[in-house]
């Protein structure tokens, strides 16, 4: 099989960069980039709410915050991944799997309780209702993604009252109509990720023919940061083909579930 890449889809690395980390990079800390510098224009002193903190982009916009002077809040489930965020650095966690049936801009405003300036959203579905609920006057709302599964529809008189800015930010779509401003902002993360000021967080490596168990460890929630994996010599074409019919099977059945949360 011959695979044909552009110029535009390769980025160099820093020297000192492991590959394996590098290629966890791209979408994940680009996209957490973009958004927070490119479209929100992160200040030092302001306060980021990440929502979705624990998984591979939320854990990109909590380390790039703090490298921009942010104050982070960040929003998970458990008390594992609220340790895991306070390390990696966020000031404040808000653990939704003890909230006792409060609401979540409650939570919020428990820990910020003057308001957020910018919100990074990769969950969507009722998160978004809550957070905008969270906002300062004059905040900027950023749209990652619909982890939850719901796309929701904005209530506009929230963005009306407090002035809000609401993006829709796809990284992707840069290398078509902003590839100046994608390849600059990739090449600021690697001199991150050379001078140590970020740290890709990789939870789970699995060689490809495991590529399974990969999966159903992102679907049970195990994930903390990112999955990588990688083409070693267990992944080699022969045992790949040699694959049993329950192999093939629960590849099928997690590809749909994967599918059914699009």
């Amino acid at each position: 099989m011959i695979t044909t890449i552009t110029p535009t889809s390769v980025c160099p690395t820093a020297g000192g960069v492991d590959v394996h980390a590098a290629a966890g990079v791209p979408i994940v800390y680009g996209t957490a980039d973009l958004a927070l510098r490119h479209r929100a224009g992160v200040r030092a002193g302001q306060t980021v709410l990440v929502l979705g903190a624990s998984g591979g982009v939320g854990t990109a916009a909590v380390q790039i915050s703090k490298v921009l002077g942010a104050r982070v809040v960040a929003v998970t489930s458990g008390a594992n991944k609220v340790e895991y965020l306070k390390a990696i650095g966020a000031d404040a966690v808000v653990d939704t799997a003890v909230a006792g049936g409060q609401k979540l801009h409650k939570q919020i405003a428990a820990v910020a309780p003057k308001g957020v300036n910018i919100v990074f959203d990769p969950v969507g579905g009722a998160a978004l209702f809550e957070s905008l609920k969270s906002v300062a006057w004059g905040a900027q709302y950023l749209v990652i993604g619909f982890a939850a599964g719901d796309i929701p529809k904005v209530p506009a008189n929230l963005l009306l009252v407090k002035n809000t800015t609401l993006h829709g930010v796809f990284w992707g779509s840069y290398m078509q109509y902003r590839y100046k401003v994608l390849a600059d902002s990739m090449s600021q993360v690697m001199n991150w990720l050379a001078d140590g000021k970020i740290t890709l967080q990789v939870s789970h490596r699995f060689p490809l023919d495991q590529l399974p168990s990969a999966m159903s460890a992102l679907l049970n929630r195990q994930v903390k940061g990112k999955i990588i994996i990688t083409m070693d010599d267990n992944s080699s074409t022969g045992s790949s083909s040699s694959s049993s019919s329950n192999d093939v099977g629960q590849r099928r059945q997690l590809q749909q579930q994967l599918i059914s949360r699009l």
